[in-house]
């Protein structure tokens, strides 16, 4: 089964190496705290600047970035709204310095996470950012 998808576009897409078993999306602010896990067991945690997804630890990870609607086959969707300030956001491992930084509008979003596989067998992360009507 294929995916469903209407009016979307692709901000980016790489694969990043894991470690620590965390990808994650956030703000690119320095005074933006990386999303944390309370547990670690956790398989997606949020904060009012980002998200992260447990996937497999030491693996090269698969992730995109969407805007609009996009809705890839998948085990895990999840939802909250985060904050991106002028700096855009950073996507990627940061404990391994496997990431980026993107150029992104100021505002908030909704944030969607898809993954292929729940906690630390995911090996493909979708993160689709909508913003928020009155942003």
């Amino acid at each position: 089964m294929g995916h469903f998808s209407h009016n979307y576009q692709l901000i980016c897409k790489n694969v990043y190496r894991s470690s620590y078993n965390q990808i994650a999306l956030f703000d690119a602010e320095p005074s933006a705290l990386y999303p944390l896990w309370k547990t670690g067991e956790e398989i997606i945690v949020f904060n009012q600047y980002g998200a992260g997804v447990a996937v497999a630890n030491d693996q090269e990870i698969g992730v995109a970035v969407y805007t609009g609607w996009y809705f890839p086959d998948h085990k895990i969707c999840v939802s909250s709204v985060i904050s991106i300030n002028n700096s855009g956001f950073l996507l990627g491992n940061i404990p391994s310095s496997s990431y980026e930084k993107f150029a992104f509008p100021k505002g908030s979003y909704y944030i969607t996470v898809f993954t292929d596989a729940i906690g630390t067998r995911t090996r493909k992360v979708w993160f689709l950012l909508n913003p928020l009507e009155d942003s």
